[in-house]
C-alpha cells in the first residue's frame, strides 16, 4: 500500500471548505442583523450586506449608510441601538453548527 501526501491540494480544499462555511456564517449574521435593525424607512435594514474574501478567510457584515454608525453607537440625541452586535450574538449557535461544533 502506498500513501501519498499532497499538502497543496489539502490546503486548497481546506480553504475552499472554510471559505464556504465563512460565507454561510456571514449570511446568517446578515439575516439576524436585518431582523434586529430599526425600521423607519427600511433603508438601513436593506443596506446590511456581507463582504467575504474566501482567499484570506475574511468576512465583514455591515451597512454603508452614513448614519448606520450613529444608530449602532448612538449620539448625544439618540440612544445606541447595537443591532449589528445583537445580530452577531444571535448567530453564534448557528455558526457553531455550520462549522460542526456543538
Amino acid at each position: 500500500m502506498r500513501v501519498e501526501w499532497h499538502p497543496e491540494q489539502f490546503i486548497k480544499e481546506l480553504n475552499l471548505t472554510l471559505g464556504n462555511k465563512l460565507d454561510e456564517s456571514a449570511s446568517v449574521i446578515v439575516d439576524n442583523a436585518k431582523g434586529e435593525a430599526p425600521v423607519k424607512t427600511g433603508a438601513l435594514k436593506e443596506s446590511i450586506r456581507k463582504a467575504v474574501d474566501k482567499s484570506t478567510l475574511d468576512a465583514e457584515v455591515g451597512s454603508d449608510l452614513n448614519y448606520s454608525i450613529d444608530v449602532c453607537l448612538g449620539t448625544k440625541n439618540m440612544a445606541p441601538n447595537p443591532f449589528l452586535r445583537r445580530g452577531l450574538s444571535m448567530s453564534i449557535s448557528a455558526i457553531k453548527g455550520i462549522f460542526g461544533k456543538k
